[in-house]
């Protein structure tokens, strides 16, 4: 099995997407249906040229049970239609998700499902790498609750943004022009409803980065886009 570590990481994550397209030919990637896993997803379509993406989503059926309407994995297949439609000419490379379900209970990690099938898909040979574009967190002052496992990362091939927060996320969405196209598609409200609740952690960080909560139209701040 090809080693992912075995790359020597570079400080810019598309560089690093890049040379993760180069030295692979089936790579898999977590879709959650959130802005960052689907600016990725799109990243990497765009310098893509010989290699099989799989996308990978589990989805907690708990949000089920608690009244949540628009799944994530209804986003998820939204995101990968948009992308088959913005790069028509690629659309070969990008299959179909493969998702599974599961019911996180209070304290458990979601690592505790994606992992083993993150294993099985791998041991397979269906993937040769598995890529999280998991970001940093936000300014503590946007929101009391952080996300302890997103801070104190070093940047890995195999996870590329994780020492950019939502703002750079943002900034990529406005430098490639996806902000009317596919930003619009993706869900990360966290607060089992139709609508946005504005509250929660997930909301407060899109709002902070964009201007604007699901399914919104963005305001961005005038910054700088790198």
């Amino acid at each position: 099995m090809v080693e992912p570590l075995g790359l020597t990481a570079k400080p810019d994550p598309i560089e690093n997407l890049k040379l993760v397209l180069e030295n692979y030919d089936r790579i898999g990637i977590w879709l959650s249906g959130g802005a960052d896993s689907a600016l990725g997803l799109y990243l990497l379509q765009l310098f893509n040229v010989k290699t099989r993406i799989l996308p990978i989503h589990g989805f907690d059926t708990r949000r089920m049970e608690e009244g949540q309407t628009f799944h994530s994995d209804m986003a998820t297949e939204n995101v990968i239609k948009k992308i088959k439609e913005l790069l028509p000419n690629k659309s070969h490379l990008l299959y179909n998700v493969h998702s599974f379900e599961y019911f996180k209970k209070d304290g458990e990690t979601k690592a505790k499902y994606h992992q083993p099938v993150e294993d099985a898909l791998m041991e397979g040979g269906e993937i040769q790498v598995a890529i999280n574009f998991v970001t940093k967190n936000p300014p503590r002052q946007l929101h009391p609750k952080q996300e302890p496992n997103r801070d104190n990362r070093v940047i890995k091939v195999n996870r590329p943004f994780a020492t950019s927060d939502k703002r750079w996320v943002a900034g990529q969405y406005e430098k490639y022009g996806l902000l009317d196209s596919l930003f619009p598609l993706t869900v990360s409200c966290v607060g089992n409803r139709d609508t946005p609740c504005g509250s929660c952690f997930w909301c407060r960080e899109k709002h902070w980065a964009f201007g604007a909560y699901d399914g919104g139209s963005p305001k961005l701040c005038e910054r700088e886009v790198v």
